[in-house]
């Protein structure tokens, strides 16, 4: 349901990572008509195979974040890629209406597109992992440093607050990134 623009960026930074990982690209599309979702499906399907991914598709009925998250377990998905759609200036560091429902609720890893600039490059140069030293900053820099790792990425790592703890803690976490 997201608009065409958003959708297609969200869609070719998902088939840029897929080529890229060499995985399995799976697109669902949300809604009650049925023709116009099979529709919009079978555009973006084409357009992955045009990046080099072979994308399968599927079409659910109903409430939109709990069949994206419930279609994500039930496909055993390892990622799951969601446009900031909803996110404007007034809200742009939190997470609006159904990117923040599927966040909140999802049981895989999920990465938000930014698609305020849709002719930006996705290319994954330097991936940027924040980390306050806590047990869910510890696990999100292990996802983030894995998919950095499996495009190539270089790492920087930051910690924002007392100088002191934040010398251990990243020295902490660079060294478990070898």
């Amino acid at each position: 349901r997201q608009c065409g623009e958003v959708r297609d960026q969200m869609e070719e930074v998902a088939a840029q990572l897929a080529h890229q990982l060499g995985a399995e690209m799976i697109l669902i599309h949300v809604g009650d008509d049925m023709v116009n979702g099979e529709d919009i499906l079978r555009s973006a399907a084409v357009r992955a195979r045009v990046l080099g991914v072979d994308a399968q598709t599927v079409h659910r009925n109903g409430d939109v974040a709990e069949s994206i998250v419930g279609t994500a377990a039930e496909l055993h998905a390892d990622l799951l890629v969601i446009g900031d759609h909803g996110m404007g200036p007034a809200s742009r560091f939190s997470l609006g209406g159904l990117p923040s429902q599927v966040a909140h609720h999802s049981p895989i890893v999920i990465l938000v597109v930014r698609t305020a600039h849709p002719a930006r490059q996705h290319t994954y140069g330097r991936v940027l992992i924040a980390t306050d030293g806590s047990h869910t900053a510890h696990q999100a820099t292990r996802h983030g440093h894995a998919l950095a790792r499996a495009v190539g990425a270089e790492v920087a790592l930051i910690y924002i607050g007392d100088e002191l703890i934040g010398d251990i803690v990243l020295r902490d976490t660079a060294a478990r990134f070898d």
